[in-house]
């Protein structure tokens, strides 16, 4: 009965957030990399397409990029001068954000760069996209799951 109770105290430790074997290392290539879809901001009647050009990688040392297209009626559109998207991610199974969103910069009209996006754990994670004023208000948000 006495391993039963020490099996038990074991498999909870272990399932624990700060276990160690819910902090792995992902090796190069691994993620959601070269993934991509189309996602829909409905009151603003903008589509956004994302790819992670690297990444996403749970590991807060290597960083993950993430490439943002937003098209308007089929063509690749700025955000307003009053408008700016933001990343976040949350882990479901453990209720807490990931290491640091990082920002976007615009690169060309519609497409955004986000290059420092870092994760902590492995698991499954509640990706968003922010469409926000510049008093930093969500406007309206897009989300999808992925497993890093």
């Amino acid at each position: 009965m006495r391993f039963f109770y020490v099996f038990m105290i074991l498999g909870l430790l272990l399932s624990a957030c700060d276990s160690p074997l819910n902090h792995r290392v992902e090796e190069d290539g691994k993620g959601g990399q070269g993934s991509m879809a189309l996602l829909q901001f409905k009151q603003s009647q903008m589509t956004v397409k994302y790819e992670w050009l690297q990444g996403p990688f749970s590991n807060v040392n290597k960083p993950s990029t993430l490439m943002v297209y937003i098209y308007k009626d089929g063509t690749l559109t700025s955000l307003g001068a009053d408008q700016q998207i933001n990343f976040f991610a949350t882990m479901p199974s453990m209720g807490h954000p990931l290491d640091q969103p990082g920002y976007f910069e615009e690169l060309a009209a519609g497409v955004y760069l986000n290059k420092d996006i870092t994760f902590n754990m492995s698991e499954e994670w509640e990706m968003e996209l922010w469409l926000q004023n510049m008093n930093g208000d969500i406007q309206e948000k897009v989300t999808w799951l992925e497993h890093l």
